[in-house]
């Protein structure tokens, strides 16, 4: 951890950022600790839950379905010495950027992931380039950018800064806008292609701010998930994805993110290997930096995505359209996990977004004023027994259809509440393409803030859907 100037600075920038100097955030109070499985927000705290809290590209995965015919011309492994050297740099199919921050618990998944992603390597037309940051105390500690191919003779993997497509850049803070935007640079201008794709891999807490102190790993369950502990103090507001703990567990808010890429022109895919990102808020957020987004509305085991089988499929088929990739990655990802793990995923079209939330909008102001008029709470509760909400464990967010569907069953609203309802329906069948859900947790593709604890940190400062739509007022009725 950074000492504790560095550390308060942080703090001190985020607090910033939130609009929020004045508040008192010591004494924030969460719910329950998580199970222990992977990539949820950072931890636990002594009476508190943190765990919850793209990026670009085209896509990555294949089995489902078929808008081209796969590319019957060789395919050719991407040498060692590729672009990087000073060579001009040909232009792929794919450009596949993952943002590795293994700068914590979850560095042995790191590991995990990065050999399964050299077991398919780069090829002349799909380059996979990868920003890697490690834990304090591993064989080595500093971030390497590199392009991804397969072992080399004599072993020499991707990673191996003696490679000339490898460079050892020192610390990075990877909870640092800049550093993300400088590697979506530095693989853009090295690796062009004709289409991009970019995943944001560590953990992942959807929109809103956690609360901790520190967080420390403690030994891999059976060796395949995480056990976070917490501390007993909490003291840090955070939220967002990927923290560093090398830089005081700095961390990349929803917005900075978006920030970062405006600029980077349209990605075809964003993805988010991660916990709990699959929310409207941020598929809001990022609404105009992609064509689709992947992400999960659940928690994600510590193996996360299958990288050896999406990057396999994509090498033998790298014609494919974005949306057929991200639906591949649900498809796979659901195959993968079938039967052993409770999870989700689920492909967003983001063009489709910003309806689904003008009918939030709608149904929140419809709400507002039944509300008002007859005092109707308990008919349109968000925390009913029987919608679906995640952390299945502990919730703190909902899936938007079963909350839809619980208030169109609602008695007294009126045919003009249940239009209004449907019309979120219809909204959202028509925004994700497609989602896998273990048949116990319910999930349909999107998941949103029901109000709670957290209310004094949702608000126009942080969230973009807050200051678009009623759906914050309505909660604070």
């Amino acid at each position: 951890m950074a000492d504790d100037n560095r550390y308060d600075a942080i703090r001190k920038r985020h607090e910033v950022q939130a609009g929020k100097l004045g508040m008192d955030v010591d004494n924030v109070t969460r719910g329950q600790p998580p199970p222990p499985v992977r990539r949820s927000p950072l931890g636990m705290y002594l009476l508190v839950i943190a765990i919850l809290a793209l990026v670009a590209g085209t896509a990555v995965l294949l089995f489902h379905g078929r808008d081209a015919e796969p590319d019957k011309s060789p395919e050719t492994d991407a040498p060692a010495g590729d672009a990087v050297g000073g060579e001009k740099a040909v232009q792929a199919k794919w450009l596949v950027m993952v943002y590795v921050d293994g700068d914590n618990n979850l560095d042995p998944f790191a590991m995990q992931n990065l050999a399964d992603m050299e077991s398919a390597g780069s090829s002349d037309k799909v380059k996979i380039a990868v920003l890697l940051d490690r834990a304090a105390g591993k064989e080595w500690s500093t971030a390497r950018r590199f392009l991804v191919v397969k072992p080399a003779a004599g072993g020499k993997h991707s990673w191996d800064p003696s490679l000339k497509t490898c460079q050892d850049i020192g610390e990075a803070n990877m909870g640092d806008p800049a550093t993300l935007s400088a590697f979506v640079d530095w693989a853009t201008r090295n690796y062009p292609a004709e289409k991009k794709m970019l995943v944001l891999w560590n953990h992942g807490g959807g929109w809103r701010e956690v609360v901790a102190e520190a967080v420390k790993a403690a030994a891999a369950a059976g060796g395949t998930k995480d056990a976070v502990v917490a501390d007993a103090a909490v003291s840090m507001l955070e939220r967002g994805i990927c923290w560093d703990d090398s830089n005081g567990g700095d961390f990349l808010e929803t917005r900075e993110i978006r920030q970062a890429l405006e600029s980077k022109g349209k990605f075809s895919i964003i993805g988010c290997d991660a916990c709990l990102m699959g929310m409207v808020e941020v598929a809001y957020e990022w609404r105009n930096l992609a064509d689709f987004f992947v992400a999960s509305e659940e928690l994600e085991p510590g193996p996360g995505w299958p990288w050896a089988a999406v990057l396999k499929g994509l090498r033998a088929n790298p014609d494919q359209a974005a949306e057929t990739l991200g639906a591949g990655i649900v498809t796979q990802f659901g195959a993968y996990y079938e039967n052993r793990n409770q999870v989700t995923l689920s492909a967003i079209r983001l063009s489709k977004v910003e309806g689904v939330a003008k009918s939030l909008d709608t149904v929140s102001r419809l709400l507002i004023r039944k509300i008002k008029e007859s005092g109707k709470q308990e008919q349109v509760s968000l925390h009913r027994p029987e919608i679906a909400g995640y952390p299945h464990n502990s919730p703190q967010f909902v899936d938007v259809e079963s909350l839809m569907q619980s208030w169109e069953a609602a008695d007294g609203l009126g045919e003009d509440w249940v239009k209004a309802v449907k019309d979120v329906r219809t909204m959202r069948a028509g925004c994700v393409v497609a989602n896998y859900s273990h048949p116990e947790l319910g999930g349909r593709g999107l998941s949103i803030f029901p109000g709670g604890r957290d209310m004094q940190f949702y608000n126009r400062n942080v969230v973009l859907f807050a200051k678009d739509t009623r759906w914050d007022e309505m909660l604070n009725l």
